[in-house]
C-alpha cells in the first residue's frame, strides 16, 4: 500500500507541478497588476488635465453617448488626483462590444483608450488581462479551463494529504507513546 501511495504521490505531484508553475508565475505578476499596468500603459492611467473631476453621473452619460450599445457597469478610480477612471461596460443587446474596459479622463470625460478584458492579444494594453485569464482558465474556451484548474487544485489537495500520510512514521510503537498516562 505504501509503495503505491509513494508512486501516486510522485506522479500526481509532477503532473500538478506544471499547472502550479503557470498559476504561480502569473499570480505573482497579478499581485501587482495595477502598478504594472500603470507602468505599461501610462496614457490610460494618467490624466494630464488639471481641475476638478466631473460628477460620475456626467461621466456615465458622456460614455454612454460616445459608445453606442453599451451601458456602464462600474467605475473604478485609479490612483492619485490626476488618475483616470476605469469604466466597465456591458452590451445592451445581443451585439458584443469592442471594448469592455475603457479609461476616461475624470476632469473632461474624454476617453483615453480601452481594451477587451481577457482578449488574447499581445500588446501593452492587453498584457495584464491576458495574464489574468491565463491564470484562472489557461485561455481554454468556455468553462473548460476553470474546471481544469479546479480539478488540478483538488488533485493537489489530495496529493498533499497523501504526502502528509507518507511522512508519518511506520509502526505501532510510535502511536503507543501517544496514549494518555
Amino acid at each position: 500500500m505504501r509503495a503505491t501511495l509513494v508512486k501516486l504521490h510522485r506522479y500526481v505531484g509532477l503532473s500538478v507541478a506544471l499547472f502550479l508553475v503557470v498559476a504561480g508565475l502569473t499570480g505573482s505578476v497579478l499581485a501587482f497588476q495595477t502598478e504594472i499596468d500603470g507602468w505599461l500603459n501610462p496614457r490610460l492611467f494618467k490624466s494630464e488635465t488639471p481641475g476638478r473631476s466631473l460628477l460620475l453621473s456626467m461621466v456615465v452619460s458622456r460614455i454612454e453617448a460616445a459608445v453606442p450599445g453599451a451601458s456602464v457597469r462600474g467605475i473604478t478610480m485609479l490612483g492619485n488626483k490626476h488618475g483616470s477612471l476605469r469604466v466597465s461596460l456591458a452590451g445592451r443587446g445581443e451585439e458584443p462590444i469592442a471594448q469592455d474596459k475603457i479609461f476616461v479622463d475624470g476632469a473632461t470625460g474624454q476617453i483615453l483608450g480601452g481594451r477587451l478584458w481577457g482578449a488574447a492579444r499581445f500588446d501593452r494594453a492587453h498584457l495584464i488581462p491576458f495574464l489574468y485569464k491565463l491564470h484562472y482558465s489557461l485561455h481554454l474556451p468556455g468553462s473548460w479551463g476553470i474546471w481544469l484548474m479546479g480539478g488540478v487544485a483538488l488533485a493537489w489537495m489530495l496529493d498533499c494529504l497523501v504526502g502528509f500520510y507518507l511522512t508519518l512514521p511506520r509502526g505501532k510503537r510510535f502511536w503507543k507513546k501517544w496514549r494518555p498516562i
